[in-house]
């Protein structure tokens, strides 16, 4: 069983203490171990993102001290690292700390474990499935040694994980160990293709090796600490199930901990990483939810941000905190009480100062935020875009009340609140092209035609000559 403690600063250890003597900014390379120890402190900000991760990683019997400061002077170093350029971080709320705080608390009782995992050795396109905890890495280090003297070709991108495949197989003459840019490259002669973290492989370097070598074992994490999982599960596993009929297993049973102890609840529910997907039924309402809302209805906010990380693979513990605490964002959504069909994020973006504007225009500054303006400083040369914006940040409808015009309500009522101009960055396609254009965006920028998806840039209403 492990727990996460909240300790004074004088009770964490005297070394090796995240936050303290340990950047969290480097976690990934202590990913893919199990760890007998950990400790963290928030007085420097809790990198949510990192935090998840890490926790993670530790082994059973062993509880996680963390020191998260009841109150910041200078306010969270979490808002200051998250907030636009120039935003006053006297304007963040400190909901995402509080809200842990009252989970910490809060007990929850131990589950039944699962049967015992099940997998079949094959040579052949398989996928394992798991979150963290599972013991994928040494899982694949036993598929490896069931292949026997199979040529190998090991890939992941993580130095961490190479390391510890390597220690799991000494006498592995057989393995010619790659991370993922060496192995596209070379495409070196191998029987057999196993990676390791697959879903932080680019799609299309994962797509491109497994089509190379037929018969390969993928093993991805579904975690949501930086969306590599979602993107995973929503665009590569239907391509390699489709193109080479592979197989998925799911690890269920931890090997590091208990099934379902009170870290890893806590875990998931502080930071919904599973969120429920469950169908809502059609919305009767349409209306703006506030910051202190979110933050004190607990079933809204998971209804909201689940169905944000159904949508947008990119969702992480960040994103959450950035949800609860941060100024310069409106939500509106489409609900029936909890139950949320649609959600539209907005992030405000403010002028810039007109010497630094003028610096991003000559392409000598990039500050943090501002997407879209900047964006169209760069892309048009004229400097009459910098002005206030609000950009659609995310914008989600559940799958079964899409095309019911959810979405085109949502922007409708941004509109009618808003008294700047709404825009928008993305990907182009015909079939988007069409719907922000019903909608009265006007493109302003295309991205050259020589990239794989070209980027549009689109504001409505108002305009700049």
């Amino acid at each position: 069983m492990r727990r996460l403690l909240l300790v004074p600063p004088d009770a964490l250890p005297a070394r090796d203490v995240f936050g303290r003597d340990l950047h969290p900014r480097d976690y990934r390379r202590y990913l893919g171990q199990t760890r007998s120890a950990l400790a963290w402190d928030a007085s420097g900000g809790l990198y949510p993102n990192a935090f998840a991760a890490l926790a993670a990683t530790l082994g059973d019997g062993h509880d996680l001290p963390l020191y998260l400061p009841a109150h910041y002077p200078d306010g969270d170093p979490d808002h200051l690292r998250l907030l636009d350029y120039g935003e006053a971080v006297a304007a963040c709320r400190d909901h995402f700390n509080a809200r842990l705080r009252r989970l910490i608390a809060a007990t929850a009782a131990p589950q039944t474990a699962p049967p015992p995992d099940s997998i079949e050795h094959r040579h052949q396109p398989q996928i394992i499935l798991g979150r963290r905890g599972r013991g994928k890495t040494t899982r694949r280090a036993a598929k490896i040694r069931w292949l026997g003297g199979t040529r190998v070709l090991v890939v992941t991108p993580y130095r961490s994980n190479l390391e510890r495949l390597r220690a799991l197989l000494p006498d592995a003459a057989n393995c010619l160990f790659l991370p993922p840019d060496d192995a596209l490259n070379r495409l070196p002669s191998a029987d057999h293709l196993v990676i390791d973290e697959a879903a932080s492989i680019p799609p299309a370097q994962l797509l491109a090796l497994t089509a190379h070598y037929p018969a390969y074992t993928l093993a991805a994490t579904e975690d949501g600490y930086e969306g590599h999982g979602r993107s995973f599960s929503l665009h590569v596993l239907p391509a390699l199930i489709t193109r080479d009929a592979a197989r998925v297993y799911r690890h269920q049973q931890a090997l590091r901990h208990a099934h379902h102890d009170p870290l890893e609840q806590l875990l998931e529910n502080a930071f919904l990483l599973h969120p429920d997907d469950t169908t809502p039924p059609a919305p009767a309402t349409l209306r703006r939810v506030s910051r202190d809302e979110r933050a004190h209805d607990e079933p809204l906010l998971r209804a909201i941000y689940g169905l944000l990380h159904q949508a947008h693979y990119r969702t992480s513990p960040d994103d959450l905190k950035h949800l609860l605490d941060l100024p310069g964002q409106s939500l509106y959504i489409a609900a029936s009480g909890a139950d949320v069909a649609g959600v539209l994020h907005i992030r405000h973006e403010n002028p810039l100062p007109a010497d630094l504007a003028a610096a991003v225009i000559r392409g000598e500054r990039r500050p943090q935020g501002r997407l879209l303006l900047q964006q169209l400083l760069v892309r048009t040369q004229n400097p009459a875009y910098n002005r206030p914006l609000a950009r659609i940040s995310r914008i989600a409808v559940h799958p079964a009340h899409r095309r019911q015009g959810i979405a085109a309500a949502l922007i409708a009522r941004a509109h009618a609140d808003l008294a700047v101009p709404l825009g928008v960055s993305y990907g182009h396609s015909d079939d988007l092209a069409a719907f922000w254009q019903a909608l009265g965006f006007r493109e302003i920028h295309r991205s050259a035609s020589g990239k794989a998806r070209p980027t549009s840039l689109r504001l409505s209403a108002i305009v700049p000559p």
